[in-house]
């Protein structure tokens, strides 16, 4: 929060909404001190303001309501990660008030998380942010704690990839054949593992050789690769 003199000589507070947007008001004083009074009132009647707002919550109380919250927008695994870093910030900080939290004490969870990876870090603090994006979105916070943290930077991961011999190796040690038709087709189709899982037999074209996912692209099944499909 600051405060800018225009050209037309009044003096303007700029502050940041609870959301992150940047907005104004002008204090219709052309004189310094009186807009500093100004801005030292403002300041105070906004506090009030927004603390009148809040929903005082324990963390582990505002957890279960944004996991229920969760489980109606997002897929399962998605819920499960989000349960997973609550229930460790909640062992490293205690069932403390939400407004409790700060960034310092985000930083220090994050450092924490970082000593068992960074991948674990950096997954921790894009659950926490959009959490509590939630939590300023329902008056649970003033504003989000973890708006200023930069995402973390991981090393990138070297591919790893099957050659053909290891691939015809890892088929002839597969007894259920159920299975290993499921190893040759995930491997040909090319399709993640919750896209394998989920498939049913109205998105599958025998006609034309197609799939359909569920996000709306689809995959050819030429007969190049369904011949070595037969042939494996």
């Amino acid at each position: 929060m600051f405060l800018s003199k225009r050209q037309n000589g009044i003096y303007y507070i700029f502050y940041d909404k609870p959301d992150g947007k940047r907005t104004c008001i002008s204090t219709k004083c052309k004189k310094k001190q009186e807009a500093i009074d100004f801005l030292a009132n403002f300041q105070s009647e906004l506090k009030q303001r927004l603390n009148s707002k809040v929903h005082h919550i324990f963390l582990r109380s505002f957890a279960d309501e944004f996991l229920k919250h969760s489980e109606s927008v997002h897929r399962w695994k998605t819920t499960k990660d989000f349960r997973n870093t609550f229930n460790q910030l909640v062992k490293f900080l205690g069932d403390i008030s939400l407004s409790q939290l700060g960034t310092n004490q985000i930083n220090k969870f994050l450092q924490f998380r970082g000593n068992v990876s960074s991948y674990a870090s950096a997954k921790d603090l894009r659950y926490i942010k959009s959490a509590f994006n939630w939590a300023v979105e329902n008056n649970y916070l003033r504003e989000n704690p973890c708006r200023s943290i930069k995402s973390i930077k991981v090393p990138e991961k070297t591919p790893l990839f099957l050659s053909e011999i290891d691939f015809q190796c890892l088929i002839r040690e597969v007894q259920n054949k159920d299975l290993r038709d499921l190893f040759i087709f995930a491997v040909n189709s090319g399709l993640r593992q919750m896209e394998l899982l989920t498939l049913s037999w109205n998105q599958i074209d025998f006609k034309n050789q197609c799939l359909t996912l569920d996000c709306g692209g689809s995959i050819l099944m030429t007969k190049e690769r369904l011949k070595k499909q037969e042939n494996i």
